[in-house]
């Protein structure tokens, strides 16, 4: 999931760059992409260690 992410953050920022969308935009929305990213790790790590603990 993380390599998706970058290649999206990575996307975004060369159209923030062209002129495509505003710049204070693309920068406002970091923190929740890291914020959704952390959530999904935990989630996934409590998803692995339930099964194998089971």
């Amino acid at each position: 999931m993380i390599p998706l992410l970058l290649a999206l953050m990575f996307t975004v920022s060369i159209m923030s760059g062209w002129g495509l969308l505003p710049q204070w935009r693309v920068w406002s929305y970091w923190p929740v992409t890291l914020i959704a990213t952390g959530l999904e790790e935990v989630y996934l790590w409590t998803k692995n260690t339930r099964t194998r603990g089971a």
